[in-house]
C-alpha cells in the first residue's frame, strides 16, 4: 500500500484479546424455576388489576432496569433501521434548515420528516420494541461491541447463556465474511440479545453482500437486535449476491422482538430440518420476508412492510396466517417551507437515518439548533454548514481560502460545463460498452439523467480523447437538480471506469461498495512487528472509484464515492485535472484516498469538496512527481492527516524524497486532523499558503509541518465561532474504571512510542499534585516527526503515570475525547493542558474532575 504504518503489533492482546464482561453471579436449577414463577405469578397479577403487559428483565445478572434511551419512544412500529430516499430527505433537511419560517413550521416539518424515515403508518397493534410483553435482556454473560468479540463469545457460550449486544452498538460482519467465512452460529440453547424497547437495541449488520448472517442450533434464541442487510447508498435494488438474515438450522429456534430488514434473498428462512417461532418482529425492504421450507415455523404478531414476498410456504407465496399484518406506507404531510434544492448535489447518504430520526424529534419539540447536526450527518458534510460562509476571507488585499467564487465547489448546479448531450446516447451497461468501444477522439457518450447502470463485475474504459457524460447539475423542467447518472458497483472489485489520454469523464455519479473504514480489519491485518500488511489484509480487495491511466485525462463534476483504495487512481500521468468533484466515503483504513498519485504523476486538483477520506490526497512521494491543490474545501471528518506525500522510508527506496513539487493553496481544512504531515523532503519544496484552518496552529505539532523545502506560512488559522467546551456530559466529573483495554505506566520516566507499540493508541499523562493529579499531557497517533518517524518518547513525571487507550475503547471515546474536545483539537503529545483537569486514583477507579 501506499502507506506504510508504525508500530502496532497485531497479535498483541491490548489490541486483539476481547475485552468480555463477564457476568459472576451463579443460579442453580430452582433459583430459576423460582424466578420464573415468580415472574408468571407477578404478570398474572398485573392483569388481573387491568393493566396491560410488562416488561421483564433478563433472568441474566443486572442491576435494576434502565430506563428508555433518547429516541426509543413507545413507537407502535419501533425501528432502528430506516431506508428513506436520501435525495428526498437531504432536500427537506435543506429547505428546513436555509428557511426563515417559524420555529412552530420548522417543527411540523421536522415531524412530517421522521413520517417520511419510518415509511410507515402506525399499527393498531405494538409490534415489539416498548410494547414487546415478552423478556427483554439488559445484560448477559459475555457483553460484546466489536466483531472480534462476538466471535471469540460465540464459541465460549453454553446452552443458556446469553450474548449482550448493548444499545448503540453496531457490529458489521461482512469484513470476517470476506476473510475467514465467518458467520454467526448459534449452538444449541445459546441466546443472542439486545434490550430493544428498553433501548434502541444493538444492530448486527453486513456492510457488502455476505450469505448468510446468522444460522441457529436447536434451542436458540435472538431477541431484542436489529438485523440489517446492505443498504444500498444508490437507489435501485440490484443485489448479485443473495443475502439471507436468519436462517433455522435447528428445532425449537426463537426470534422475537428483533427488526429484520434489507436482505436481498431471505429475512428469515426456516430449513426443511428447522422449526421454530418468528413472533412480535419487523421485517422490512426484504426479497422474502419469512420462508418456511415445511411449515414447521410459526409466526405470531409480525409486522411487515415493502418486502417483495412477505411469506413463501413449500415454495409458493402465502397469505400471512392470523396475527400477524402489512403495514401500509405513510403518507408524511408535504413540506410547509419553501422547497430549496440543496447546493451540493448529492445522491450517495451512507449515513445512518437512526441518528438523524432523534435528532428531529428535538426539532419536532422546538429545538431548533439541532437541525444542523442533522443535516451534517445526514449529508455526510460535518461542519460545511456551519462555516460555508467563511470559505474565503480577504485580509490586507490577499485573499484567503476559496479564490474565486465564480462556480460551485464541488460542482453541480451552476457549473459551467455540464453536458447535456452527446454523440451516443446509452441507457444499459451493453449500449454504454458499445458506444465506448466505437467513439473517437472528440465524441461524447452520454448517459441521461436517473439512469443507473450497475458495473458489477465490469470495467468501463473511455478510449482516447473521448468523453464520457452526464448531466448532474443541470436543472430539469420540474425546477429539481440533476444528480446526473450512475454508474455502481455491488460487490468490491478493483476499478469502475478507466481513463485513457486526454479522455474526460463528466458528470456522473461513480458509486463503489465499500464506505465503510475497516478499523478491526486492520489492527487483524498487520504483521507481529506491526508495520506491513499481510495477506489476510489484501483478503478485502482493493477498490478504485475511476482509474486514470493516460496523460492529459479530466475528472470533472461527478460524485465519487464507496471505494477502500481511491476515489480517483492516477498511475504515472502527468497534466491530469481533477476539479469541480464531490468526493466522499473512500476511507478504509491503510488506503482509503480521495485523489491518489502512484509513480511519476503530476495533477491539479481544484474547487472539489472532500470528506470521509482518510486523507483527501495522497501521494506515494516518487521523484518527478507531484501536484497542485488550490480552492479545495475539506468538510472536517478523515481518519488521519488530510494531505500527504511519502517519503523513501515508506518506498522502501533509499532515499527520503517526497515527490519534486507540492503547492497546497487556498483550501479550507475544517477538520480536526492536521492539514498535511511531513513525511519526507521534498526535491524543489512544498508550500502551504493562503489557506484557511478551522483550528489554531498551535494545537498542532510544529516538527510535523515544518522542515527542509517546507515552506508553511501566511494562513489564516482558527477560525471557531466559539472554544469547545466538554462538562462530561453535563457534569464535573467522569469517572472510569481501568480494565483490560487500558495499560498503565508509572514508576519509570519514560516510554517510547515504537518500543511499546503504541502508535495506534490514545494517550493521558498525570503528574502528581496535591491530593492527586493533574493531567497535564495527551495525544494520538504518536510519530516524532522525523523523516523516520515512529519513535517519539512520553515523559512520565516523578510519582505520575500514563493511561494508554486503545481507539476503539469506550474509556477512549468518553474520557479521553472530552478531554480533547475541550481543546478542540488532538494529534501528538507536544500540548501540556495547564492543570484544566484534575484527577483522583483509587484501586482501579480513575475518576477526572474538569477544572474551573
Amino acid at each position: 500500500g501506499v502507506e506504510t504504518l508504525g508500530a502496532l503489533s497485531a497479535a498483541d492482546p491490548f489490541f486483539q484479546a476481547p475485552h468480555f464482561q463477564k457476568t459472576t453471579a451463579k443460579r442453580d436449577t430452582l433459583m430459576k424455576r423460582l424466578l420464573s414463577i415468580f415472574l408468571i405469578l407477578a404478570m398474572a397479577l398485573t392483569m388481573l388489576a387491568g393493566c396491560g403487559g410488562t416488561t421483564e428483565t433478563s433472568s441474566q445478572p443486572t442491576t435494576s432496569q434502565p430506563s428508555a434511551v433518547e429516541g426509543t419512544e413507545s413507537l407502535a412500529v419501533p425501528q432502528r433501521l430506516m431506508l428513506a430516499d436520501g435525495r428526498e430527505v437531504y432536500t427537506r433537511l435543506y429547505s428546513m434548515f436555509v428557511s426563515t419560517a417559524e420555529d412552530g413550521v420548522i417543527a411540523s416539518d421536522a415531524a412530517a420528516l421522521r413520517d417520511l424515515l419510518t415509511g410507515v403508518k402506525p399499527a393498531s397493534t405494538p409490534i415489539g420494541g416498548a410494547g414487546y410483553e415478552g423478556t427483554i435482556y439488559t445484560t448477559g454473560d459475555y457483553i460484546v461491541t466489536t466483531d472480534d468479540e462476538l466471535k471469540a463469545a460465540l464459541k465460549m457460550a453454553k446452552s443458556g447463556q446469553v450474548i449482550f449486544i448493548p444499545s448503540g452498538v453496531t457490529i458489521e460482519l461482512s469484513d470476517l465474511f470476506y476473510t475467514e467465512g465467518f458467520q454467526i452460529t448459534l449452538q444449541e440453547g445459546v441466546i443472542l440479545a439486545s434490550d430493544k424497547g428498553v433501548g434502541e437495541g444493538g444492530v448486527l449488520r453486513f456492510a457488502h453482500p455476505s450469505g448468510i448472517m446468522l444460522l441457529c442450533g436447536n434451542d436458540s434464541v435472538i431477541t431484542g437486535l436489529n438485523i440489517c442487510g446492505p443498504v444500498n447508498t444508490y437507489q435501485g435494488n440490484v443485489a448479485t449476491r443473495k443475502d439471507t438474515g436468519i436462517r433455522f438450522m435447528g428445532k425449537n429456534v426463537t426470534v422475537s422482538n428483533c427488526e429484520i430488514a434489507s436482505f436481498s434473498s431471505t429475512g428469515v428462512l426456516c430449513s426443511a430440518k428447522g422449526s421454530g417461532t418468528v413472533t412480535q418482529c419487523y421485517i422490512h425492504h426484504c426479497e422474502i420476508g419469512i420462508e418456511d421450507g415445511k411449515g414447521s415455523l410459526v409466526a405470531e404478531g409480525n409486522a411487515f412492510f415493502a418486502n417483495a414476498t412477505d411469506l413463501i410456504y413449500n415454495g409458493e407465496p402465502a397469505s400471512l396466517p392470523q396475527g400477524n399484518g402489512v403495514l401500509e406506507a405513510s403518507q408524511p404531510a408535504a413540506l410547509a417551507v419553501e422547497r430549496v434544492q440543496p447546493d451540493i448535489v448529492s445522491t450517495i447518504f451512507p449515513a445512518d437515518s437512526y441518528e438523524v430520526y432523534k435528532l428531529l424529534g428535538e426539532v419536532a419539540e422546538g429545538d431548533r439548533s439541532k437541525l444542523i447536526d442533522a443535516l451534517a450527518i445526514h449529508s455526510g458534510t460535518t461542519d460545511y454548514y456551519r462555516y460555508r460562509d467563511q470559505f474565503s476571507i480577504t485580509q490586507d488585499g490577499k485573499v484567503y481560502g476559496i479564490s474565486d467564487n465564480s462556480s460551485p465547489l464541488g460542482g453541480g448546479t451552476g457549473y459551467g460545463e455540464i453536458i447535456t448531450g452527446g454523440d451516443f446516447t446509452v441507457t444499459t451497461l451493453r449500449e454504454l460498452k458499445d458506444a465506448l468501444a466505437g467513439a473517437k477522439a472528440g465524441q461524447t457518450v452520454f448517459i441521461p439523467s436517473h439512469v443507473q447502470i450497475d458495473l458489477t463485475g465490469s470495467t468501463v474504459t473511455v478510449p482516447e480523447g473521448v468523453t464520457l457524460a452526464s448531466d448532474r447539475g443541470a436543472v430539469q423542467g420540474d425546477g429539481s437538480v440533476s444528480a446526473g447518472a450512475m454508474l455502481f458497483t455491488t460487490t468490491r472489485q478493483e476499478e469502475a471506469v478507466k481513463l485513457s489520454g486526454n479522455a474526460r469523464l463528466t458528470g456522473i455519479t461513480v458509486c463503489g461498495p465499500d464506505t465503510e473504514r475497516h478499523m478491526t480489519h486492520l489492527q487483524r491485518g498487520l504483521n507481529d512487528a506491526g508495520n506491513q500488511y499481510t495477506d489476510y489484509y489484501y483478503k478485502l480487495p482493493l477498490t478504485r472509484g475511476v482509474s486514470v491511466l493516460g496523460d492529459g485525462a479530466t475528472v470533472d463534476n461527478c460524485e465519487i464515492a464507496g471505494f477502500s483504495e481511491a476515489g480517483v487512481y492516477v498511475g504515472s500521468c502527468v497534466e491530469v485535472k481533477v476539479h469541480h468533484n464531490w468526493i466522499h466515503h473512500n476511507q478504509r483504513n491503510g488506503y482509503g484516498y480521495g485523489v491518489v498519485l502512484y509513480r511519476q504523476s503530476y495533477v491539479e486538483i481544484y474547487r472539489n469538496l472532500f470528506n470521509f477520506d482518510r486523507h483527501a490526497i495522497a501521494a506515494d512521494g516518487s521523484a518527478y512527481s507531484g501536484y497542485h491543490a488550490h480552492d479545495n474545501a475539506h468538510l472536517g471528518t478523515a481518519i488521519y492527516h488530510i494531505f500527504d506525500a511519502h517519503g523513501g522510508k515508506d518506498r522502501g527506496d533509499g532515499t527520503q524524497i517526497a515527490c519534486e513539487r507540492i503547492e497546497m493553496n487556498n483550501t479550507v481544512f475544517l477538520s480536526d486532523k492536521i492539514p498535511y504531515k511531513k513525511r519526507g523532503i521534498p526535491q524543489e519544496y512544498s508550500k502551504f499558503t493562503r489557506n484557511i484552518i478551522l483550528y489554531p496552529e498551535k494545537l498542532y505539532p510544529y516538527r510535523s509541518l515544518y522542515g527542509e523545502n517546507f515552506i508553511c506560512e501566511d494562513n489564516i488559522w482558527d477560525i471557531r465561532d466559539q472554544k469547545p467546551v466538554y462538562n462530561f456530559e453535563g457534569g464535573k466529573e467522569f469517572s472510569i474504571r481501568l480494565g483490560g483495554d487500558v495499560r498503565m505506566y508509572e514508576g519509570m520516566k519514560s516510554i517510547d512510542a515504537k518500543g511499546y507499540s503504541l502508535r495506534y493508541a490514545y494517550i493521558l499523562v498525570f503528574a502528581p499534585t496535591e491530593g492527586g493529579y493533574y493531567v497535564c499531557e495527551y495525544g494520538n497517533n504518536l510519530d516524532d516527526g522525523s523523516i523516520d518517524g515512529g519513535n517519539e518518547i512520553v515523559e512520565i513525571p516523578e510519582g505520575g503515570f500514563v493511561l494508554c487507550f486503545p481507539n476503539d475503547a469506550y474509556t477512549a471515546k468518553n474520557l479521553y475525547t472530552a478531554i480533547a474536545n475541550r481543546y478542540g483539537v488532538i494529534y501528538n503529545t507536544t500540548v501540556g493542558m495547564n492543570a484544566d483537569f484534575f484527577a483522583t486514583l483509587e484501586g482501579t477507579t480513575l475518576t477526572v474532575i474538569q477544572g474551573e
